[in-house]
């Protein structure tokens, strides 16, 4: 079968498409021929040697999430059904879904929502798992509630404008560009600042009036971070969920003695259980509309080091999918 990896870390040169041996699945396993992977911001970091979790071997088959069609079924799946696949070690430990056949735990399978493409549903877990996780069950967030979202072009800031909404807060979200503006304003955020023309924490005191915001979601890292800070009133909540503007940040101390609530995410270490209800909900919004996920241009596999710099010049909306 055909995979895509890398035998040695670096560039998006180093990712090859090669002809592997297909998985034999196991009595426990189901094999599931992938049709759609999403781009993981994960996929940049592991391939250009800065993963720092584990080790990474090599050679190596990225992907951490996408969506296929089973293969040969058992348990709860059947040959012909659609399902997301994600989770455990795909794609970080072992190798993941750059590849046209995956043998996987019915545990990583949960069915593909009616009314959303194959495409669409790669996209899904980790962006959606992380911005309901890290909104609900770390920052607490409530009805009513201003929610500040940095990032609305990303995988995980997208998703946290729209879970932020279900959830019934107010969200300010932002940009880096005008050409994103209309995009992030579709997600249904009630204020989109454009970074590169207006400051954040001004901003923020003038849409509501003063009173700063609750909760703060960052995604961005870097020089973000103390604006955001500053954008929080005092008991606000603050998580750190992604590092794509860099991983230093330099902070006002002022800002922490409000006080503010720090928290970093790591969704990994949240339990299962939590996980597999976080899941279930998000699946009923999909269903029934509430979330949409945003695909930014769909790529051959063949053309995955391209889908990976089109993802390092952060020229984005959304997630970009590789198909098969």
């Amino acid at each position: 079968m055909k995979a895509v990896r890398f035998h040695e870390f670096g560039s998006e040169d180093v990712l090859r498409l090669e002809e592997i041996p297909e998985p034999t699945p196991s009595p426990s396993e189901t094999l599931v021929r992938i049709k759609a992977v999403a781009v993981n911001p994960a996929d940049l970091v592991i391939r250009a040697g800065h993963w720092r979790l584990w080790p990474i071997p090599l050679p190596f088959v990225l992907g951490v999430e996408g969506a296929g069609i089973v293969e040969k079924g058992r348990g709860r799946f059947k040959a012909g059904d659609q399902v997301i696949v994600s989770g455990g070690p795909l794609g970080s430990r072992t190798d993941g879904l750059y590849a046209e056949l995956v043998a996987v735990p019915e545990t990583l399978l949960v069915p593909v929502p009616k009314g959303i493409s194959l495409e669409q549903a790669a996209t899904v877990p980790s962006a959606f798992l992380t911005a309901y996780l890290a909104l609900l069950h770390t920052a607490r967030l409530k009805a009513g509630e201003w929610a500040l979202v940095t990032g609305a072009s990303g995988g995980v800031g997208g998703a946290a404008v729209q879970v932020a909404k279900a959830l019934g807060a107010q969200v300010i979200t932002t940009v880096g560009s005008q050409a994103k503006h209309a995009k992030a304003e579709a997600l249904g955020a009630d204020y989109v600042i454009d970074l590169s023309s207006e400051r954040m924490a001004e901003t923020v005191q003038r849409v509501t009036n003063g009173s700063s915001v609750e909760v703060g979601l960052d995604t961005l890292g870097g020089d973000i971070v103390a604006q955001v800070l500053a954008t929080l009133m005092p008991g606000g909540r603050l998580v750190m969920v992604g590092y794509t503007a860099g991983p230093s940040a330099t902070l006002n101390i002022f800002d922490l003695l409000k006080p503010i609530n720090l928290y970093g995410f790591n969704l990994f270490a949240i339990p299962s259980e939590i996980v597999g209800a976080a899941y279930a909900q998000i699946l009923a919004w999909l269903a029934d509309g509430t979330i949409q996920p945003v695909v930014d241009r769909t790529l051959p596999l063949a053309q995955a080091a391209e889908a990976h710099r089109h993802m390092a010049a952060r020229q984005a909306f959304g997630r970009v999918v590789l198909t098969m």
